[in-house]
């Protein structure tokens, strides 16, 4: 499939910083729609993924923060750190990657 028709679909191509990134995501999506529920609960609690303030209800509520995960996982982390600032997360990078004060 061509750059252009994923974005259409709601795959953040450029974002990904290309199609073997954006490969890489499709594929992660499409093995999380054919979870279950339980697996996908099971998959979420491997990830030590908090619950939130209440117990995450639905099977869609689960998968919908397993994409999330899936799409930060190919981000290029310039690109992490612009999702983090704008959900208003820090992201200080590792300490051997800050600058000395």
């Amino acid at each position: 499939m061509c750059r252009e028709a994923w974005e259409a679909k709601g795959i953040p191509v450029r974002q990904l910083g290309g199609v073997q990134a954006a490969v890489r995501f499709v594929e992660q999506l499409a093995r999380l729609d054919n979870m279950s529920g339980d697996a996908a609960r099971r998959e979420y609690a491997a990830l030590g993924l908090p619950n939130g303030a209440r117990e995450l209800s639905t099977r869609e509520e689960v998968l919908e923060r397993l994409r999330c995960v899936a799409l930060w996982r190919e981000l290029p982390i310039k690109e992490l750190h612009k999702e983090c600032r704008e959900m208003g997360v820090l992201s200080g990078g590792l300490a051997s990657e800050r600058r000395p004060s």
